[in-house]
């Protein structure tokens, strides 16, 4: 191979190490985000009877299904 193909594909590898870190990063935000959202929510008046509700819900939703 070519010095220069091989100087541009380690530029590619490269920019791509980068891309992957930040979605890493960004992924990262995003759960604590998530993770601090549903804690406050818990917190929240009618969490449990919401939380019933939902598990209600479901178990109908699924023996219909069935």
């Amino acid at each position: 191979m070519k010095e220069n193909k091989l100087i541009l594909m380690a530029r590619n590898v490269q920019r791509l190490e980068e891309t992957v870190d930040q979605l890493i990063r960004e992924l990262m935000r995003t759960q604590n985000m998530t993770i601090g959202t549903l804690e406050v929510i818990k917190r929240m008046d009618g969490y449990e009877k919401a939380v019933e509700t939902l598990k209600k819900e479901n178990k109908e939703q699924s023996t219909k299904d069935s």
